[in-house]
């Protein structure tokens, strides 16, 4: 999932627009359940599930938006720039919020600043 989360946020970091700033984040779970009826085992599963949430800043305003991952990098890819795109279009629409403001952080030319 590491590997994907960097792809994913490179792939949406070099597709920003001039005075975007985009925060990424990944959320999910790897786990195994049963569940139990009367002493006796009634439901065993697997769950592994994420989700990659997304918010666009620019001039003083927010939006947000998440989706499911698959796995696929290819479809994911594909899956974030659609949600970046949907978000800006959104954005058009959100309100002002006047505290907002972006760390000044200077990256060396043509270099992303990623943490993870």
């Amino acid at each position: 999932m590491e590997q994907l989360f960097k792809q994913l946020s490179e792939t949406l970091l070099n597709n920003l627009r001039k005075g975007e700033h985009l925060k990424v984040s990944i959320g999910g779970e790897k786990s195994q359940f049963v569940r139990f009826s009367q002493s006796k085992v009634r439901q065993s599963g697997l769950v592994d599930d994420a989700s990659l949430s997304i918010v666009l800043i620019n001039n003083e305003r927010t939006c947000n938006g998440s989706f499911t991952l698959t796995g696929n990098i290819t479809a994911d890819e594909e899956t974030a720039m659609e949600e970046l795109n949907r978000l800006r279009m959104k954005w058009e629409h959100s309100l002002k919020i006047l505290l907002l403001s972006c760390p000044k952080i200077q990256a060396p030319a043509g270099k992303n600043i990623m943490a993870v």
